[in-house]
């Protein structure tokens, strides 16, 4: 995936100057700020979202940032458990203004993700995604050798791009689950609209769900929602990179 200069400056300002990372704060304050309060308009609110929202401002729901505080440490403490353990992570974040910081979450932490396009059957095809995987990982090879002149792989010009192009296009789909062998003890879904189809699978699957919930969607369908505005880039930014802590601290437990 291509990211713009100004997505990559983003997460690169809470870099320390090592390799750590300065994790932004998680607070009330910090999400009121990142406009993480806004929901959408009552006109399109999910009736069962009504526990998190704190008063309907000029026909807008406005979320209880306290609740999501409450929430998210029941949600950390569940991510931490799984890292510690050694459980395996998938992000997923398909939207435009999340795709750059989920990847960058999740690279840093050593996990999986998904930014591009959700394939359908991810989870409850993975050996058909597996198989995928394998004809990337073959073509790259190949491309690799056509390309090495102490090789014995010749292939044309018009061969080689057309191969490429496959690649590109396999990479854009599986590039950040090429290396997941099984399937995910745990689901990160950013916005559990765009990507119901994730969410279904899991659920099909009985994968546990951390999901970020707007007031537009049932809250019911993920096993740990934190409510926020999923609309905001600081305020999933912030979540992303807290999660992304969560699963540090719990590999190091």
């Amino acid at each position: 995936m291509q990211e713009s200069s100004s997505e990559t400056e983003s997460f690169a300002r809470y870099f320390t100057g090592t390799s750590e990372l300065q994790i932004p704060e998680l607070s009330v304050k910090a999400l009121f700020e990142a406009g993480a309060h806004y929901g959408h308009r009552k006109t399109v609110w999910n009736p069962k979202c009504k526990d998190f929202i704190f008063d309907i401002v000029d026909g807008v729901t406005i979320i209880n940032l306290d609740i999501t505080v409450h929430y998210w440490e029941k949600a950390r403490k569940f991510i931490q458990d799984k890292a510690s353990t050694g459980g395996r992570i998938l992000f997923v974040g398909t939207k435009e203004i999340s795709r750059s910081i989920v990847q960058q979450s999740a690279s840093y932490c050593g996990e999986f993700y998904c930014v591009n396009r959700w394939l359908g059957g991810t989870l409850t095809n993975f050996i058909t995604i597996r198989r995928s995987i394998a004809k990337l990982k073959d073509l790259e090879t190949l491309i690799s050798k056509a390309e090495d002149v102490s090789e014995d792989v010749w292939l044309t010009k018009k061969e080689l791009v057309r191969l490429k192009r496959q690649v590109e296009k396999l990479n854009n789909s599986l590039g950040g689950i090429r290396d997941m062998t099984d399937l995910p003890a745990l689901l990160i879904v950013f916005d559990i609209r765009k990507d119901i189809t994730a969410v279904r699978e899991a659920n099909k699957l009985q994968i546990p769900i951390v999901g970020i919930v707007d007031t537009n969607v049932d809250p019911g369908m993920v096993t740990f929602p934190i409510p926020c505005n999923d609309d905001s880039p600081k305020a999933l930014e912030i979540l992303a990179l807290n999660i992304a802590d969560a699963v540090l601290r719990g590999k190091r437990e």
